[in-house]
């Protein structure tokens, strides 16, 4: 059992997740983590669940990835179907942000489906289609990801699950307004049009939900798309007030994956102006944010945008400096990835053997 105490700390955590403070929420999940400890193994399941959404959240997808291991083999260990089921669904999601890991992601995700339909619980099946939805967008198979995110949506529509643990209607939609920008920027010029317009409708639609709740992430996550739309569609100062009124809302609510990307993107506006080193300004925010927050690959953007700024005014050394130091960062990155994605596979494949074991004991 989970006492009402634990589950409701749990749920604070990921609800502060959801309102965009991810870093206030990892500190909560990991409080209710040590008064889980001392509960029942139910209890750290629950709170080992909660943390790895709230690590998800945070940008912190390795450390996300392995608190989701941890939960889930306590719920194989444990007889708890659905508290594992839930970490793989985490895992496959946080997964997804991780280089060449979309195929074990994929699998994942069928498998997270099937104990969806199998526990008839419309949470998780909800998740599970938001999960695809960002796979798909990654891959650029953007149709595919629209539909998942459609029935993600029609299903939390549908029903009255715990709020703690729902992944809410505005967050796919907005997920939905993020894919339509994407779709706009691969979009050929006969397409051009009609992406962008569609990307225009979404954004404004997630807007709109987001300022009738008063739900501050939510609107720093439309301006964003608004930002990069406007950038897109060649309106640079509107692309700088939108990302302008993001950074806002973003550092109110303490949210540092956005500040650093918009960072990075108001750095571009004024590249794309020649206004260099206002450029510079921008990454150096970057940089600094990112690495506070190690590991993330925009600490080796951050750089590598400096390099290209210094280069623009002439001043080598320091674009060496920053050459130099791109090459290490992005060396260091790619070999954390691939030992997570090693780790991941690793996984995987014990996970698959014993399935394959537990059918033929049944056949």
């Amino acid at each position: 059992m989970v006492s009402e105490a634990l589950q409701a700390a749990c749920d604070n955590a990921i609800r502060t997740a959801r309102r965009g403070d991810t870093r206030s929420s990892v500190g909560l999940a990991r409080h209710a983590y040590r008064l889980a400890r001392q509960e029942s193994q139910e209890a750290e399941l629950e709170a080992l669940n909660a943390m790895a959404l709230c690590q998800g959240a945070n940008g912190s997808h390795i450390e996300s990835i392995a608190t989701s291991i941890d939960a889930f083999r306590l719920g194989r260990q444990t007889g708890h179907r659905r508290g594992a089921a839930y970490a793989l669904t985490t895992m496959a999601a946080s997964a997804s942000f991780i280089l060449d890991a979309d195929k074990v992601v994929l699998d994942m995700l069928a498998v997270c489906r099937n104990e969806a339909d199998a526990l008839e619980d419309p949470v998780l099946m909800g998740r599970v289609h938001n999960s695809f939805g960002l796979v798909y967008g990654n891959l650029q198979r953007f149709d595919e990801a629209d539909i998942e995110y459609d029935r993600g949506i029609q299903l939390v529509m549908n029903s009255v699950p715990r709020a703690g643990l729902v992944t809410p209607a505005y967050l796919m939609s907005g997920n939905k307004a993020f894919l339509a920008v994407q779709r706009a920027k691969a979009a050929n010029a006969d397409g051009r049009e009609s992406t962008q317009a569609d990307a225009e409708r979404r954004i404004e639609y997630v807007l709109a939900i987001a300022n009738r709740e008063g739900n501050v992430d939510a609107q720093a996550r439309a301006l964003f798309c608004r930002g990069q739309l406007r950038g897109l569609q060649g309106r640079l100062d509107d692309a700088l007030s939108a990302f302008e009124d993001t950074l806002e809302r973003a550092n109110r609510i303490r949210h540092n994956p956005r500040l650093i990307d918009t960072y990075i993107e108001i750095s571009k506006l004024y590249a794309a102006e020649e206004k260099y080193e206002l450029a510079l300004e921008a990454l150096e925010q970057a940089f600094e944010i990112a690495d506070a927050n190690r590991p993330t690959n925009k600490v080796y953007v951050a750089c590598e945008g400096m390099e290209v700024m210094y280069r623009s005014v002439a001043r080598l050394r320091e674009a060496a400096h920053y050459r130099a130091k791109t090459v290490r960062e992005r060396e260091s990155f790619i070999r954390e990835n691939e030992l997570a994605v090693r780790d991941l596979n690793a996984f995987w494949r014990t996970v698959a053997a014993g399935q394959a074991s537990e059918q033929t004991v049944s056949a």
